[in-house]
């Protein structure tokens, strides 16, 4: 566990949202590995988050498809309250980060930094040279938030393919396909 204690005022100056939300007071942000026990708060915290994600990225399907793979899940909790999530993933060439969720109450107050800076060591520490990302390109917010970290925006094509027993085939993938009807 990581444990940064943070004065208030310092987290993005004396208006930030994480001050009005927790007090004029210290605060102490720990960053460390999901707990089963914080499955319906990640959950609900994802769901609040990305209301508008497809039925494939449902979060408690997400996390228990990732927990089956590695622990590579991270919570962000002041005091007993979990304010920030989110999944790196790591296949020993690239590194990702995936869902990287912040507690509206506390956007903008330095939550989202901390998080994604712990799993950015976590995956260098692992050998990773390289860390990707994907944001919705009408997402201008994310898109900064990110650059402002050191990313930035690489021109590539994001391609995706459902891979369950219901996804519709590709007549490219058909053998018996005839050629007009390819493409």
């Amino acid at each position: 566990m990581v444990r940064v204690v943070v004065p208030n005022n310092r987290l993005l100056g004396t208006n930030s949202r994480l001050n009005t939300a927790l007090g004029n007071m210290k605060s102490t942000v720990n960053i460390r590995r999901y707990h089963e026990a914080d499955r319906d708060n990640v959950v609900s915290l994802w769901r609040r988050a990305f209301p508008n994600d497809p039925a494939h990225n449902e979060p408690s399907a997400v996390l228990a498809a990732k927990l089956a793979v590695d622990d590579l899940v991270f919570v962000a909790i002041d005091k007993d309250r979990i304010i920030g999530a989110a999944i790196a993933g790591y296949d020993g060439h690239r590194g990702w980060l995936y869902s990287v969720a912040v507690d509206q109450e506390v956007r903008r107050a330095g939550v989202g930094t901390i998080l994604v800076h712990h799993m950015l060591d976590t995956l260098r520490s692992r050998g990773c040279i390289k860390i990707n990302l994907q944001v919705r390109p009408t997402n201008k917010a994310v898109i900064a938030f990110y650059e402002a970290l050191g990313f930035s925006v690489e021109e590539r094509v994001s391609m995706g393919l459902l891979a369950t027993n219901d996804a519709p085939q590709s007549a490219a993938a058909d053998p018996n396909a005839s050629p007009s009807s390819v493409g």
